[in-house]
């Protein structure tokens, strides 16, 4: 399945497709804003976010190597993330390490800042669902709609204000009445300060421009954006924005069975540039 979503820098839903009907039976359900699923490393701005907002710079350096966290009540479990690759680079600085989707970083500023302020980050830019306080956090364990973080994502573009998502009219879930996107205007918030949203977009431009994200290029234009690719493949993700339009991709299996050869620096990069 493949869903999309296309936002305008003002928070407007412009376009939105849920995925193929079951069954061939339309309507059933939509993805875009119905599934919640794992982002990923698509899932990392807000980490970075949270640091930049605390005065990390992109030059800043920090060592890539296996790390070891313990948590827990007593501190008796442990939590041992690992590079894509499996490989670490040692010394690198923050640019290097958002544009390489480096795992052991996130984790390793996420647990140096505090993962209340990665939550407290998202939630306010306009995440909804519940986030976990566990040290994975920051490599995108919890579960989003493609909606949300898309929305979430139109507040770096606004250089850290918040734009809630609003349509003609209210669109809610007909089984329960939640309403998902809201119509008319709302009273946009600072989140982050410019200079940490302004280094932000420069970092997410750096990935499309010589990181993960290269497929969602666009000649002629700056684009940027974050990959995001789930455990044992269940997910793939782009995200990405440019001066006008922030853009959603997901891919995944309903079943959630892992996807064959797909990871987000791929086909959905490549969608999102198409």
């Amino acid at each position: 399945q493949i869903a999309a979503v296309v936002i305008s820098q003002n928070g407007e839903v412009k376009a939105m497709s849920g995925g193929r009907p079951e069954n061939n039976i339309p309507g059933q359900f939509n993805r875009a804003y119905q599934a919640k699923r794992q982002p990923g490393s698509a899932f990392k701005p807000f980490v970075y976010g949270a640091a930049l907002n605390l005065g990390i710079s992109p030059s800043t350096i920090i060592y890539d190597e296996p790390i070891k966290i313990m948590y827990g009540k007593n501190n008796e479990r442990e939590y041992s993330p690992e590079n894509y690759d499996r490989k670490y680079l040692g010394p690198v600085s923050i640019e290097q390490a958002f544009s390489k989707s480096l795992n052991t970083i996130a984790v390793k500023v996420g647990n140096e800042i505090g993962l209340n302020r990665i939550t407290t980050l998202a939630s306010e830019m306009g995440i909804k669902s519940k986030l976990s306080n566990d040290p994975s956090l920051p490599l995108g364990t919890s579960e989003v709609s493609l909606l949300e973080i898309t929305s979430a994502y139109a507040g770096f573009l606004n250089d850290g204000i918040q734009i809630p998502p609003r349509g003609w009219k209210n669109m809610s879930i007909r089984s329960s009445g939640e309403v998902i996107i809201q119509e008319g205007k709302i009273e946009n918030k600072r989140i982050i300060s410019k200079l940490a949203a302004q280094s932000l977009k420069y970092l997410m431009y750096t990935s499309v421009k010589e990181g993960t994200g290269r497929r969602a290029a666009v000649k002629g234009w700056q684009v940027a954006g974050k990959t995001g690719t789930s455990q044992s493949f269940r997910d793939a993700w782009f995200i990405g924005f440019t001066n006008k339009y922030i853009v959603g991709i997901w891919m995944g299996n309903d079943d959630n069975k892992p996807l064959q050869d797909v990871n987000g620096g791929g086909l959905p990069a490549s969608i999102w540039a198409e």
